[in-house]
């Protein structure tokens, strides 16, 4: 979250937090709604900032931490989804700065 509010990751303008997490966790907003009841999550909408890129191998950390969590069952599943997901929102930035994107 510390890098969304940033503005520093690959991502379009007017990104809601809560539809982001949503995508990537593969799980309906009413649930996250439910978890997160006084994070706001819906209220945050990201805004680049700074050109700065954010710190890719804390990203990965975190990613690799989250996908672990899930256990082991689930884990291959998570990970493409959640991959998946960020191409999809990395390409729209790409469209949105001028850049082809290869899927």
């Amino acid at each position: 979250m510390q890098y969304f509010d940033m503005g520093a990751l690959p991502l379009r303008n007017g990104v809601n937090l809560g539809v982001l997490l949503a995508d990537l966790l593969q799980c309906k907003s009413d649930r996250l709604r439910k978890k997160f009841t006084h994070a706001k999550l819906y209220a945050h909408v990201f805004e680049r900032t700074t050109g700065k890129p954010p710190d890719v191998a804390a990203l990965d950390r975190f990613e690799r931490a989250f996908i672990q969590s899930v256990g082991e069952e689930q884990s291959k599943e998570v990970a493409w989804n959640v991959r998946r997901q960020w191409m999809q929102y990395f390409c729209a930035y790409c469209e949105d700065v001028g850049q082809v994107c290869r899927k």
